[in-house]
């Protein structure tokens, strides 16, 4: 290899390339734990308005869980709280009536000894939970 400007020039572009493609493949777990606080300068002085920004963010994120709390907390309790006909909201005989009036129960689960799952097709415009 002739050792050169344009050589020595192609050569450090490769490493570039090889470091980013490592750097950007590789895992990093610290904003999984720690907050990045940018500086642009030697010294910096964060008073109170350095808090507010992080604060309406966790406010935001939290907010948008809030129907997700809600929502799979009743699905939880949908074992031992009662529905509209004095049964927990999942039981084996619930009292309806099929298309002739007549008296039926039905069932909306199966009892299991394991943790609950629940089996909901959420790809129809009119969703299994309202």
């Amino acid at each position: 290899m002739i050792t050169n400007e344009q050589a020595i020039e192609l050569a450090f572009k490769g490493f570039k390339t090889i470091y980013t493609d490592a750097y950007t493949a590789a895992p990093a777990y610290w904003d999984k734990v720690a907050m990045s606080v940018p500086s642009g300068a030697r010294e910096e002085t964060y008073g109170r308005l350095g808090i507010y920004k992080p604060m309406f963010a966790e406010m935001g994120h939290l907010a948008k869980q809030h129907p997700d709390e809600l929502l799979f907390g009743l699905l939880d309790s949908g074992f031992t709280s009662l529905c509209y006909d004095g049964l927990p909201f999942f039981d084996a005989a619930h009292p309806a009536a099929d298309v002739s009036g007549a008296a039926v129960m039905v069932s909306n689960m199966q009892a299991g000894t394991e943790r609950a799952w629940y089996l909901l097709d959420t790809s129809r415009a009119i969703k299994p939970l309202i």
